[in-house]
C-alpha cells in the first residue's frame, strides 16, 4: 500500500457499531500495521517476536508484488 499510496496518510477507521469502540486514527500506513501486529501481541495470539517477523515478511512480499508487477 506505501507503494501505491506513500506512507504519509492519515485516516480514521471505525469498528462495528455493535462493539461502541471510539474511532482509531492513524498518521501512516505503517503505523497503523505496527499497531495492528501488536494487538495481536496483547491480545495474547502471537509473541513480539510473531509480529516483528509477520510485519517484516509482510513488508518483502510487499516489495516483491511491486517489483515483478
Amino acid at each position: 500500500m506505501t507503494a501505491f499510496f506513500g506512507d504519509n496518510v492519515s485516516f480514521t477507521t471505525v469498528a462495528d457499531a455493535s462493539v461502541n469502540l471510539q474511532p482509531l486514527a492513524f498518521k501512516s500506513i505503517t503505523k497503523s500495521a505496527e499497531e495492528a501486529g501488536m494487538s495481536r501481541v496483547y491480545g495474547g495470539y502471537h509473541w513480539f517476536s510473531d509480529n516483528r517477523d509477520g510485519l517484516t515478511a509482510g513488508r518483502n512480499l510487499g516489495k516483491y508484488v511491486v517489483e515483478k508487477f
